[in-house]
């Protein structure tokens, strides 16, 4: 039965001379936002949008179009479809 006893003597690990790692920059709060911030400098750095605004409205304008699309795709209407002749419509 003493054969299946824990016998190990667990000691204190002196832990004072290890350096607490600083955390990575991708995953700080403050570097969080630097991706989004350099994409928007770059692309406003380019010439073709010349604020930050007008780069928001397109931004929003482009989503509300994909909405609409993904909507009437799902939507399965199209102009090709026809309704029934009414009853006693000879064609």
């Amino acid at each position: 039965m003493d054969q299946n006893k824990n016998t190990f003597q667990e000691s204190p690990i002196d832990l004072s001379h290890v350096q607490p790692k600083p955390s990575p920059k991708h995953i700080t709060p403050e570097g969080a936002g630097h991706t989004r911030d350099s994409l928007t400098e770059t692309i406003l750095r380019s010439g073709i949008i010349k604020s930050e605004t007008q780069l928001r409205y397109i931004v929003m304008i482009f989503i509300i179009a994909v909405f609409i699309i993904v909507f009437l795709y799902l939507s399965g209407s199209s102009n090709g479809d026809l309704p029934p002749p009414p009853p006693g419509y000879d064609i």
